[in-house]
């Protein structure tokens, strides 16, 4: 009968989409994870402390070939300040921006994040190679200067040989103490000048250093987001 017929219909059964907070689309828990890729960051320090080391080797040497020169009158000692202020400056410049190219190649890529929240990671990245190679440098160097400093201890003159050297002296033999007390200070002042000097040229390289790995980290870090996956 038409009525049984149509009591005994069942509506047909819609499938209801899954409930959201089951499904996962890629990159959505990057919000929940780390910004900083210490991986790449750790790696770029590495060379960058590596860079710095060959590159102070041969500025020494050829510092040292400079000051047979300068004893010989042929070259003044200005240029040898000046060359050493640009030599150091040229070593942050491609030490930090290999490292910060290097970290901004190998850090982890990040897909649902802002144009310009990715270009301040990498920013970042490249300033964290450069303060984590300068921590490691500054370590070698300071142990470095140590083993030399008790090496030369060990292996110092004996009394008698230091007896037997004559040190030239730009004091004359029959100066009066008040002579003696003025080349001191003038000989302390022109120290004091040249250290400072050496400090402010040294803290001008350095923040080259950093503003070359931050920008070397962006530009790597572009490079890294255009590689096509295959």
């Amino acid at each position: 009968m038409p009525s049984t017929f149509a009591s005994d219909e069942r509506p047909a059964t819609t499938q209801r989409p899954a409930s959201s907070s089951t499904v996962e689309m890629p990159g959505t828990l990057e919000a929940h994870s780390s910004g900083v890729s210490w991986a790449a960051i750790i790696a770029g320090a590495f060379a960058t402390a590596a860079l710095s080391l060959a590159l102070l080797a041969l500025g020494t040497g050829i510092g040292f070939s400079e000051s047979a020169a300068w004893i010989g009158g042929r070259v003044s000692s200005t240029r040898i300040g000046w060359t050493a202020v640009i030599w150091l400056v040229v070593m942050q410049l491609v030490a930090s921006s290999v490292g910060g190219y290097l970290a901004g190649r190998l850090r982890t890529r990040w897909v649902h994040v802002h144009t310009h929240e990715v270009y301040f990671r990498d920013t970042a990245h490249g300033f964290l190679v450069w303060a984590v190679s300068l921590v490691m440098t500054a370590g070698i160097l300071t142990s470095a200067s140590t083993m030399m400093a008790g090496g030369a201890m060990r292996v110092g003159l004996s009394a008698s040989d230091a007896a037997a050297v004559t040190l030239p002296s730009p004091i004359a033999p029959n100066s009066s103490p008040a002579d003696i007390y003025a080349a001191a200070q003038q000989a302390a002042a022109a120290t004091q000048k040249a250290i400072a000097h050496s400090m402010y040229w040294t803290f001008v390289a350095l923040l080259v250093g950093a503003f070359c790995a931050s920008v070397a980290a962006t530009i790597g870090g572009r490079e890294r987001d255009r590689v096509v996956v295959v």
